[in-house]
């Protein structure tokens, strides 16, 4: 970490945390890692992005420079060299994220190929074994579940590598990496994977964090989202802070064992507002009619992670359909925001600019200033580009013009059909549209904050 700038500390409630040791600008970058601890794919992104510079396919373009095979030899050299062989012995089966996370260490540590320094600073991790034993022990339903996954993760990490570490101790190094992993994405926040970085594990949680983490290949980039005293402590979520307060509390409790007293949940908020999940109409009064909101729409959201962003289109529209008969559920709250969210995604996937721009702009106007109330957060700048590359794409189907990327391009994209010309003519007559000061009015907004958002390549 930066010399004089962060210090860890030790806290009375969290453990270590991170402290700045003097004021802090808001767009600071506070620490760079360039090599996490360990970093997997999701195992639908296997075939889909390089497990090595995480650059997702779909957004790679020639000029990223990616270059498969140079990757796939610092891949092996790193520790694919360990995996391989039993990888393809297990094929077609694939591990979980987390089973895979836990091979790569150990077989890594079995070959001294993870410095002395970083294991310790791993073995320093909260694993928090006792703690879901303990409440496992009580009847708690979800530590039971945990901790049998846990333990069968342990053993066949323990099986295929080999190892002749104890299974107590695999149990406590898997319990380390499902307490301080984080979620991997690309620039523009699309999810890939899993990564542990040593450095940005001694974060320590706020439903109103004060940082933001950017990925770009395999550097994770952390900075100020506002101006920050000395001796503040730097925090990021570990959950979604758009879940109500009882559910936040209750996730914490659950995986990360505190009881959160941020100042959102002192004082019973929830983005900055009196718990929003209090008004919502016959949700709020019939608590079964949400909770069976809720299992749909999870159960479309999982039935479309395990499919392609084309194939995905289906299951999430019937999720977003669920919601018209609900019309007063905020846009900005889960699980609509997630379903809104994939849903843009699926509609560009299959080439239905008009509707996908339709719900990038309520993502915009109605949910990324409440959720991200700072100008130059990382998620709205990523957004914007987004928005400015679905403007781009309705002013050509608008046009009768070839989709952008033709074929040959790094980003092949769906043809434009009849439907979405009609549709986005039909926006640009009704709003009296000029697509090409659209754009140009979004790229602006882009360029004059990617450098605060996401700093200089």
């Amino acid at each position: 970490m930066a010399p004089l700038l962060l210090e860890e500390r030790s806290t009375p409630l969290a453990g270590r945390g991170l402290f700045t040791a003097r004021e802090i600008q808001p767009c600071s970058l506070l620490l760079e890692d360039k090599e996490p601890f360990v970093a997997v794919l999701d195992s639908p992104l296997l075939t889909k992005a390089c497990a090595w510079c995480f650059v997702y396919l779909e957004e790679a373009n020639p000029e990223d420079g990616v270059k498969l095979s140079a990757c796939q030899s610092t891949s092996w050299k790193h520790s694919h060299k360990y995996e391989c062989r039993i990888y393809k012995n297990l094929y077609p089966q694939v591990l979980p994220n987390t089973a895979r996370m836990i091979l790569q260490v150990l077989l890594k540590q079995q070959h001294n190929a993870i410095s002395k320094e970083d294991w310790v600073q791993f073995l320093k991790l909260q694993h928090h074994m006792g703690k879901i034993q303990e409440r496992a022990s009580k009847g708690n339903e979800y530590l039971k579940d945990t901790m049998q996954n846990l333990q069968l993760m342990a053993r066949a990490g323990k099986e295929y590598s080999g190892s002749n570490e104890s299974q107590a101790l695999v149990e406590t190094l898997v319990g380390r990496l499902l307490t301080n992993t984080q979620t991997l994405t690309t620039p523009l926040f699309t999810p890939l994977g899993l990564v542990l970085s040593l450095r940005t594990s001694l974060l320590n949680h706020s439903c109103a964090p004060n940082t933001a983490m950017t990925y770009s290949h395999r550097t994770i980039s952390l900075r100020a989202l506002r101006p920050l005293p000395k001796d503040t402590e730097l925090t990021i979520s570990y959950i979604d802070t758009t879940l109500p307060l009882s559910t936040r509390l209750s996730e914490l409790q659950n995986r990360y064992h505190f009881t959160c007293a941020c100042p959102q949940c002192s004082s019973s908020k929830t983005l900055n507002h009196p718990d929003p999940h209090l008004a919502l109409g016959p949700l709020t009064t019939n608590p079964s009619l949400r909770t069976e909101l809720g299992l749909q729409v999870s159960e479309l959201l999982a039935r479309a992670r395990t499919l392609s962003p084309r194939d995905s289109l289906a299951p999430l529209a019937k999720a977003y359909q669920l919601f018209k008969s609900h019309p007063t559920f905020p846009p900005f709250l889960s699980p609509l925001q997630q379903v809104r969210l994939d849903l843009t995604i699926a509609l560009m996937a299959n080439g239905h600019w008009t509707p996908a721009l339709i719900q990038s702009l309520i993502t915009r106007y109605h949910s990324d200033p409440i959720l991200y109330p700072e100008a130059h957060h990382p998620a709205r700048v990523a957004r914007a580009w987004v928005h400015a590359r679905l403007a781009g794409q309705v002013g050509h189907a608008a046009n009768g013009a070839p989709s952008s990327s033709g074929p040959g391009s790094a980003n092949p994209e769906p043809d434009i059909g009849d439907e979405e010309v009609e549709a986005a003519r039909a926006l640009s007559v009704r709003f009296r549209l000029d697509w090409g000061g659209v754009v140009w009015a979004l790229v602006s907004e882009v360029s004059g904050k990617i450098l605060k958002s996401h700093g200089v390549e």
